[in-house]
């Protein structure tokens, strides 16, 4: 009688964005084959948040990890599938990694120095924010004179709208 490889279970995963599962370990076996002449593979659920070659495997003979980096930024849930095979039988073991957002930090192109004559206002000088949450509505603009007497922080205005900016001293 053909008996199937055999794999251990893999307990679910929740990690942060922009991380990785770490090596997970798990065990293979098969009463008719070396240990070293199974092969693994991988499937995702969510290819968009975890790519199939982003489920990379290790170890050897019986002794197996696998680790899973999602895309950057992404988040939501995935069902891997774990796949040991003798090249006739095959057996399957599932998890499911889940990937928590993390707020990151929106962003603020460089502004150039810029110089004025006495009682005038710059020019208008171009910006851009982003956040790469997709929350850029909800950014706040604020400003800080490190010389108040010269310049105080009322006398900072910005004007644009989404991503594109400017400031006024």
């Amino acid at each position: 009688m053909i008996m199937a490889p055999t794999i251990s279970a893999i307990a679910d995963r929740s990690i942060d964005e922009d991380g990785n599962t770490g090596a997970i370990s798990f065990t293979i076996g098969d009463a008719e084959s070396n240990a070293a002449s199974l092969s693994l593979s991988a499937l995702s659920s969510d290819i968009a948040l975890v790519p199939v070659s982003r489920i990379d495997f290790g170890g050897s003979g019986s002794n197996r990890t696998v680790t899973v980096t999602p895309v950057a930024d992404g988040n939501g849930a995935s069902t891997i599938t774990v796949i040991v095979s003798d090249g006739t039988e095959t057996a399957v073991e599932t998890f499911v990694l889940t990937v928590r957002p993390v707020n990151d930090p929106p962003t603020i192109s460089n502004i150039g120095n810029t110089t004025t004559d006495e009682d005038t206002p710059t020019v208008a000088q171009l910006f851009t924010v982003d956040d790469p949450d997709g929350n850029l509505g909800g950014l706040t603009l604020s400003a800080s004179s490190s010389n108040p007497t010269l310049v105080p922080n009322a006398n900072v205005s910005f004007g644009g709208s989404s991503g594109n900016r400017t400031v006024v001293v």
